[in-house]
């Protein structure tokens, strides 16, 4: 099918297609002899029903068939054709006409159609990019502040023996509560946390106020409402004055932090703990290092580059990412819609410059990648799902088969052509080692770079 290309940019193709009268004709008679095979018409035998019956009950339905399938592989044969590999849908001038879907009564098809693509472009010199490495040391501190955090994991509810309510204590006490005839709680033992006010599933809003000023074993009384979401829908909205005994408080505590901790944590001692934590530090820091690496050098060559990119995937990315901040703000700061939208669209320019760095990255990867022959296996796509499903403790064949559902397949071969594009870029660098204290290796960094 001839075709011809006009050049709109670096970015966007029109293609004009004609389709012969002669594939037409052919693409019709096909259609008309699958059609046959189907199609019981009384009066004719099955397969023997002739075409211009055919035509008759059911010609609009074949042509506009027809149509649409001829279009679709034009469009297909015209980008192989040019060499285009496009990044959104092919948009057929006057296609959003639906008049304009059906063949000509005679002689050839001809249509246009425009297209996003992804664009040629010079790559820069990428081996033996300098960079610098800055290797945060690893602080006593932040060895603490990983171990206080494991022991708090190990926390237990312990009763307060000395002094009274703290913020955050769990409230021991005895509770009388009815509303109306409906008793829901008869002098019963029940245990709540003030800020979540609530107790026994009625709203509570002076929780915390009655926990912090109220003493152990006196009554007093407390002002209750059951919410609109209650199981008695006769209850929902009442109030009604509850009495409580508070009989005392829970504290979540830490177990103390020595030798005896660590062994309950499968290590020998404290300090061989603390020397444990310290080394998986070092390593999340070479880690954090590395991609830092990677991403200096990927800026390096965006920054000698000369890279296009296609408006319309990047505008609905974009809006992918402002939908989802304003989901942010709407779910996790309770803001109103309108105002959840208006703070999104504040980040809209940080956004889109975020989302094209981040395409031209990619474009820079996927360059290098057909440059250096640096593909993915079918080895590579099984170790990647593997470990998918050890993260997530699933076995590896059922991942398999979720991502093949999903389609999600060709997005992991990406990441893993990313991946191993972004450790040659690295292995080829020439790095600059700074370490922290170290006087003369920052010297001879900076002579280096």
């Amino acid at each position: 099918m001839p075709s011809t290309l006009n050049d709109l940019g670096p970015c966007e193709k029109e293609i004009a297609v004609s389709v012969p009268a002669d594939d037409i004709a052919g693409a019709l008679e096909k259609q008309y002899g699958e059609l046959r095979k189907q199609i019981v018409i009384p009066g004719f035998r099955a397969g023997k029903v002739p075409r211009a019956v055919l035509e008759k009950r059911y010609g609009e339905q074949v042509r506009h068939e027809v149509y649409h399938d001829l279009v679709r592989d034009a469009v297909s044969d015209a980008l192989r054709e040019h060499e285009l590999e496009p990044v959104s849908e092919p948009h057929i001038e006057g296609g959003d006409d639906h008049d304009h879907h059906e063949l000509p009564s005679e002689g050839e098809l001809a249509f246009t159609f425009k297209v996003e693509v992804k664009p040629e472009f010079e790559l820069p010199k990428y081996r033996g990019v300098q960079v610098e490495r800055k290797r945060e040391p690893v602080t006593p501190e932040q060895v603490k502040e990983v171990i206080d955090r494991i022991a708090e994991s190990h926390a237990e509810w312990l009763p307060v023996e000395d002094g009274g309510y703290e913020e955050g204590d769990l409230v021991q006490a005895t509770a009388t509560i009815a509303v109306g005839d409906h008793v829901l709680a008869d002098e019963k033992g029940v245990v709540f946390l003030p800020e979540q006010n609530q107790l026994e599933g009625l709203e509570f809003p002076d929780a915390h106020k009655v926990a912090a000023e109220s003493e152990i074993d006196g009554e007093i009384e407390v002002q209750l409402k059951v919410p609109e979401d209650h199981p008695e829908e006769a209850l929902r909205g009442e109030e009604t004055t509850g009495k409580l005994v508070i009989e005392g408080y829970k504290r979540r505590t830490p177990p103390a932090v020595d030798d005896a901790f660590a062994s309950t944590v499968g290590k020998d001692d404290l300090e061989a703990f603390k020397a444990d934590v310290t080394k998986e530090l070092e390593e999340e820091h070479d880690r954090l290092s590395d991609r830092q690496v990677v991403r200096d050098i990927l800026d390096k060559l965006l920054g000698q580059s000369d890279i296009p990119i296609a408006a319309g995937p990047t505008e609905r990315m974009v809006q992918r990412q402002m939908g989802q901040r304003t989901m942010h703000f709407q779910m996790e700061e309770g803001l109103p819609a309108e105002e959840a939208k208006a703070k999104a669209e504040e980040e809209k320019a940080a956004i889109t410059e975020s989302v094209e760095r981040d395409t031209r990255a990619w474009l820079l990867v996927e360059a290098i990648a057909k440059k250096e022959k640096i593909f993915c296996l079918e080895e590579a796509v099984d170790a990647a799902l593997a470990e998918l499903a050890a993260r997530h403790g699933a076995k590896p064949s059922a991942v398999r088969e979720y991502y093949e559902q999903q389609g999600l397949i060709a997005e992991v071969r990406s990441e893993v052509v990313e991946r191993k594009v972004c450790e040659f870029l690295r292995d080829q660098a020439r790095i600059a080692e700074d370490e922290p204290g170290d006087g003369a290796a920052e010297e001879a960094g900076t002579e280096d770079a």
